[in-house]
Parts: structure tokens; sequence; C-alpha cells
């Protein structure tokens, strides 16, 4: 996993702690409780269809809110995400490569591994 993936989850990390708040979060973040709840909102807004398609749903629980941040390059599929479940949030990350060319239907399904992992389904 590359460095600017890790990047996005402590990204996720420090934007959930600035939005409870946390001191440490509004410290690290520079930002308030109340524009970090707004960014979060964006992101669990997201439309998450097509080439943005969540890479984690698919193993977590239905109407699991999901705050995700995607992207893809040619040989890439990698994603970011706090999902909010019953036991508290959880952040996953997930890269997949291959030298043809990325798959999104294959990051999906490695992305719905992670989450049920991270969330014990």
């Amino acid at each position: 996993m590359c460095s600017s993936d890790l990047d996005m989850g402590r990204m996720l990390f420090a934007l959930q702690a600035a939005a409870v708040p946390t001191p440490a979060g509004t410290r690290q973040t520079g930002i308030d409780p109340l524009r970090a709840r707004m960014m979060l909102g964006l992101l669990l807004t997201a439309e998450q269809v097509g080439a943005n398609a969540s890479l984690f749903t698919g193993g977590l629980p239905p109407g699991t809110p999901v705050a995700e941040k995607n992207g893809w390059r040619k040989q890439e599929q990698h994603g970011a995400a706090i999902a909010y479940t019953r036991r508290g949030p959880v952040i996953m990350v997930v890269l997949t490569q291959r030298a043809g060319g990325a798959d999104l239907a294959d990051a999906r399904a490695i992305g719905a591994e992670v989450a049920r992992a991270a969330v014990g389904g």
C-alpha cells in the first residue's frame, strides 16, 4: 500500500476526531467541529456510482452509513472510508493494482472482504 492511501486513512481519522470533537483532533486539523461534520456529511452523501462505486459497502450490513473517498489510476483502484457501525466508526483503506489495468469488480470484492473483517461480519 502506498503512503498516500495510508494518509487518506489518517486524514479520515483526524477528521472524525475533529468532528466529535477531541482536543487532539481539533489541534491536528485546525478544523472546528461544525466544519469537520460538514466535510464528513459531504463524503456520506457523495454519489457512489460508476467508477466511484463504493469499494466497501458489499461487506457491510445494509444501510451502514459510509463516508468514503475513492480514487483510481490506470492500474490502481483505491478507497478509504469510515463506516459508522453499531460499535462505532471503523476506518478502512484498500488499494488494488493490476498490471493490465485496474478492475473495479475485483477492487469491490477485495474491499468487501476488508469491510467484513473490519466490522466482524
